[in-house]
Order: structure tokens, then sequence, then C-alpha cells
């Protein structure tokens, strides 16, 4: 075993704290031991950790269940940097705890820290974990929740990796938001232009999940099958060099339409708001957003409001 322990003080119990050092063999860098500290603390619930970088060691106070999970963190994490993590399943399962499984995941399609705390942050925003460390070293994302949060983690982590032919829907066995969809982009491949066709999807859905990640392009939602279906057809839609007339109508509400109106001849990012703003104020419709690349308005509402929006719009594109 790479850790080794250098105290152990008093026979333990799930009641009983005690203090605890653990050596750490390959992680000598002052911030790689503070990222696996890091990584306890929060996953252990560990309140008083302390590295001591002279000693490359961590020391602590915890129960019999906080000593055995910070046990297994740190011999997982604490790896050579150049051994490449391997296929198996790295799990512990805490006994008497809620969310009780704690699971590895490795990463090795994240280019930066800043892409690792995309995916990270991804993560947790979609299967709702409250705890989800990251360990930049080897491109490691540490997760602590359910049996069935954890299993949608890896799941989304599969899919997120260009390399990858997994699925990319997943329906959750509970009801309501139960459908999770990761959409790789073609066109809008600039930061500006998938954050627009982002905020696009969450006005005119109501999905109040939607991530996106830069690198490589991709959308990420989660909400009702409905709403699910409504994100995807707005992808093919405006995910385009050049937009077109298009329109959704959602089930089971016959006077509830979804409108893509392209602009032409082109307008600059302030005309386009212009328009919009005029549109939204005289036919009153409320979820209506714009899109610089490619020039469109994206609009829900009734048949009579997606009319008159329409004729709106003709006739000041043509004025300018």
């Amino acid at each position: 075993m790479r850790l080794l322990p250098l105290l152990f003080a008093a026979t333990l119990t799930f009641a009983q704290d005690a203090e605890r050092v653990f050596r750490l063999t390959h992680a000598s860098d002052p911030r790689q031991m503070q990222e696996i500290a890091t990584v306890i603390r929060s996953a252990a619930d560990i309140k008083t950790l302390s590295v001591v970088p002279s000693s490359q060691a961590l020391a602590f106070t915890g129960s019999k269940w906080q000593i055995q999970l910070a046990e297994w963190l740190a011999g997982e994490l604490d790896r050579p940097a150049a051994s490449p993590p391997d296929e198996a399943v790295r799990e512990h399962t805490i006994e008497g705890q809620p969310d009780d499984v704690v699971r590895i995941l490795f990463t090795p399609y994240s280019s930066t820290p800043q892409h690792l705390q995309e995916i990270a942050t991804t993560v947790r925003t979609i299967t709702d974990i409250r705890r989800v460390l990251s360990y930049n070293s080897p491109s490691a994302i540490i997760v602590r929740g359910t049996r069935e949060q954890i299993d949608l983690a890896q799941w989304l982590l599969q899919a997120l990796d260009p390399r990858s032919n997994s699925p990319r829907q997943y329906q959750m066995a509970a009801g309501g938001d139960d459908s999770v969809r990761v959409f790789s982009l073609k066109h809008a491949v600039t930061p500006q232009t998938t954050q627009e066709l982002a905020v696009a999807i969450r006005t005119t859905s109501d999905i109040r999940r939607v991530l996106t990640v830069n690198t490589p392009p991709t959308i990420i939602v989660r909400g009702t099958r409905d709403q699910a279906a409504l994100a995807e057809w707005m992808i093919r839609s405006l995910d385009l060099p050049t937009a077109a007339t298009a329109e959704f109508r959602l089930p089971n509400d016959r006077d509830d339409l979804v409108r893509v109106f392209p602009i032409s001849p082109a307008a600059t990012p302030q005309a386009l708001q212009e328009v919009n703003a005029a549109v939204r104020a005289t036919t009153n419709i409320r979820r209506m957003t714009t899109l610089i690349a490619p020039q469109a308005i994206v609009a829900r509402a009734t048949q009579d409001q997606i009319a008159m929006a329409e004729r709106l719009i003709k006739e000041l594109s043509a004025r300018r």
C-alpha cells in the first residue's frame, strides 16, 4: 500500500473520534497535497484537517467511517503522475449514511483545470449531487451521493467524452425532471454562440437546468420528456450556419407554439435587440430571445401572437 499510517490513536467505534496522520508517497507538491486534503475534507465531512508539507502528511480527527473513507480516498488519489488510470470502477460505500456511495471518475479528455471545473459544475447541477470535487493531477472528479445520482454522474461523464459513442439520452426512474440529454454542437462553436443557444432553450422551454461546456461545444439539459424534445428541436433548428423559418407545436396544447424567425437582411446585435423589444412590447409575448449567429428571433406564444410577431418582424426588417 502506498499510504502509510503514522499514528493510530485508540480503538475506534462509529461514535468515537480519533486522531490520524497519513503520509502521502507521490503527492509531494504542496498544491497537490492541498487538493487531496480538500477532497477528503469535503467528501468525508471532516472539519479539522491539516496539511503538513514538510512531512508530506495529512493530520485530522474523525470517526471510524470518516477515517476509512479518508484512507481510501488518499490511497486512490496519491498516485504517480505518469500512471494513467485503468478502467476499474473506484468506489467506496459508507455504512449508515444516506448519500452512501463515493466514486472517483476520471476525465482524461479534460484539457485544462478550467475545463475540469466546467465538467464538475455540470455534474453537480444535472445530478443534484452536493459533493462534487475535482483533482487536477489525474483529471479526476470525485462524487458522493445516492446510487441513482452516482450512476447518472458516471453516464454523464461518458456522454461528455468526445471520443465516446455512448448514448446521449438518459431516462431516470423517477418522474418529473427525468430526462437528461447531451447535445454536441456543430456550428455554435464559440462560447458566445453556445451561451446564446443555451439561453434561448432555457427561456423557451422553461428548463431550469441547461448547462454548457465549451470544449467541445456542448449543451446539457435535464427536464421533462416534453421539454427535452423541445430542446432537441431547437438545437436542430438553430445550430445552423443560417436560420430558416421553423415551428414546433407543443403536445397537448393547440395554442402553444414555438417559432424561429430568421432575420434578413443581417442586422447588428443592437438592431436585433431593438426588433425584439418592439415585438415583445406590441404582442405581449413573454418568451422571446435573439440569436446573433444565426440571425434569428425565437418566440413561444399563442397562434395569434405568433402571427402578429411575424408581421411585425417582416415590417421592421424591411425598414432597416
